[in-house]
């Protein structure tokens, strides 16, 4: 199974080692956030050194420094002017440093300035919803800033039409992904992979992750975070985000 994370910038010499060349992670620095709630990273803003990150539970956003202290937590799960609604968010995603995004769960896209306060609702994009899937570690859209105006890019789950899509699922068993075969198959032949891509192209891969827990962000230096804290192989009251650095490039 192969799992892409994103375009990542890259210091690197010339060369052509393919697209298949195995690449390593090391460990360059982690961030300890002191919460107890399990969180997820959203986005990164580098400049101003903060990353927005994700309650899983609450899916609250925090507003977290480059050393894991919580700036601000926003409270708006609330059907109140400023909210979002008491499902809360599918995802954050700066804009730019003065203004984040919020997907909303079923309620299109809300912006919102430094201070929380909401200033604009786009309404969200789909036809007929089929299924909705929720992610813990990723999300489907980012923001930025072009010619002055905000921008959304990403991927609309719901936009598609629930009578092909039908017809080609009752041919077929509906419920193969819950059968212990399937699960057996799963355990023993799927194993995830990572592409580096750079400027369009596959340079290299990764072949698993060097510390327990799942790849959470990539960062526009190349570095990549990882999340060790949906399923921790020790019980803790904190967070821990691995930071590493892609080596192996020729």
């Amino acid at each position: 199974m192969l799992a892409g994370f994103g375009a990542l910038s890259c210091d690197r010499q010339t060369g052509d080692a393919g697209p298949l060349q195995k690449l390593n992670l090391e460990l360059a620095d982690s961030i300890v956030v002191d919460e107890l709630e399990v969180l997820a990273m959203d986005d990164y803003l580098e400049k101003e050194q903060v990353f927005l990150m994700r309650g899983t539970k609450s899916r609250k956003p925090y507003l977290v420094s480059e050393t894991g202290e919580i700036l601000q937590v926003y409270d708006l799960l609330h059907e109140g002017p400023d909210g979002l609604g008491s499902n809360g968010a599918l995802g954050y995603s700066f804009l730019d440093k003065d203004q984040w995004v919020a997907q909303g769960l079923f309620n299109g896209y809300h912006v919102y300035n430094s201070e929380g306060k909401k200033t604009k609702l786009l309404p969200p994009i789909h036809t007929d919803i089929f299924a909705m899937s929720i992610y813990t570690h990723r999300i489907f859209f980012r923001g930025y800033i072009k010619a002055g105006r905000g921008m959304l890019i990403g991927q609309e789950q719901n936009l598609f039409n629930p009578e092909d899509i039908m017809a080609q699922l009752r041919s077929g068993s509906g419920q193969y992904y819950n059968s212990p075969e399937f699960k057996a198959a799963s355990k023993a032949y799927i194993k995830p992979y990572y592409l580096l891509v750079e400027k369009g192209e596959q340079i290299g891969v990764l072949d698993g992750l060097p510390v327990h827990g799942a790849l959470d962000f990539a960062d526009e230096n190349g570095f990549i975070y990882v999340n060790d804290n949906l399923e921790p192989e020790a019980e803790r009251a904190y967070n821990v985000f691995y930071k590493f650095k892609i080596s192996g490039l020729d």
